[in-house]
């Protein structure tokens, strides 16, 4: 696995920026600039910091893809705080799990030539993982999950998410509450950014049924987004078909959403604090 530095940019940046908005083989000047760059830095440098140039890049890159901004890891009063200020679109049009394997056969085929050495990804998937919690985090389409394998470590969680709506048809609420439990505060903004919702839920982790369910009726079929926070079913990505405690789980349906806040607080362990990709890179 690689670890993230997060004030870097990619050398590829020009490149993702194309994949998201046209065809993966354009080339454009500015590209093969910026190409040409890195295989002269990559060229003047020994084997050590070659390797270290290449993995810093693509992880950079990976977090660009899939349009995540970690704004900040703070600790205050025995408390961490994790703070992304961008969190990717929930939506069945997203275009992160294609991104990636376009992506991948870029730096597989093209780039591994432009540089002769060959370069293998495996596992580059929309997951990342922040340690030492071992908390998962995984975008696939229209469904987010955050799992916690500790999640008696997790103090709270505030999520904005912005839909493209405006009008509620129905709301669904979880029965289960209790000041006890984990809070889970969200906010929810319509198309005009308002917001329209602003809930503070206090969820048992270990039960299942914790959904909050919203329904809107701008068009047909209904838009709708699910909030669970619970024990939920593990999907391929995690590599098991159970249900597990301590699932953050986030669906939309016939809708965009774009969560562009999102915070989660944990009980300080005295560990550093890292977030890495499931992606394992090989170069020969």
């Amino acid at each position: 696995m690689v670890q993230i530095k997060m004030n870097k940019k990619g050398f590829v940046f020009t490149l993702i920026a194309l994949m998201l908005f046209s065809s993966l083989f354009v080339i454009t000047a500015i590209y093969l600039k910026r190409n040409i760059q890195a295989q002269d830095f990559i060229s003047k440098s020994g084997n050590a910091n070659r390797l270290k140039f290449i993995r810093e890049n693509i992880v950079n890159d990976f977090y660009t893809i899939m349009d995540i901004d970690l704004k900040s890891i703070e600790r205050l009063n025995n408390k961490v705080f994790i703070k992304f200020e961008n969190f990717s679109n929930i939506s069945s049009n997203s275009p992160y799990v294609d991104n990636l394997t376009n992506y991948e056969h870029y730096i597989e085929n093209n780039y591994s030539s432009d540089i002769n050495n060959q370069i293998n990804l495996t596992d580059f998937v929309p997951q990342f993982k922040i340690y030492p919690y071992n908390s998962t985090f995984l975008i696939d389409r229209n469904r987010f999950y955050l799992y916690t394998n500790d999640f008696k470590k997790v103090i709270n969680l505030t999520i904005n998410i912005f839909l493209n709506v405006s009008n509620i048809k129905n709301i669904q609420k979880p029965t289960n509450r209790s000041s006890n439990n984990i809070p889970v505060h969200f906010q929810i903004f319509n198309k005009t950014k308002k917001v329209f919702v602003n809930e503070t839920l206090y969820l048992n982790m270990s039960e299942e049924g914790n959904n909050y369910f919203i329904e809107f009726n701008d068009t047909t079929p209904y838009p709708n987004i699910t909030i669970e926070f619970g024990r939920h079913r593990q999907i391929r990505y995690f590599g098991s078909d159970i249900l597990t405690n301590g699932t953050l789980f986030i669906e939309s349906n016939n809708i965009n959403a774009k969560i562009e806040k999102f915070w989660i607080t944990m009980e300080d362990v005295d560990k550093k604090v890292v977030m890495k990709t499931k992606s394992f890179l090989f170069i020969e």
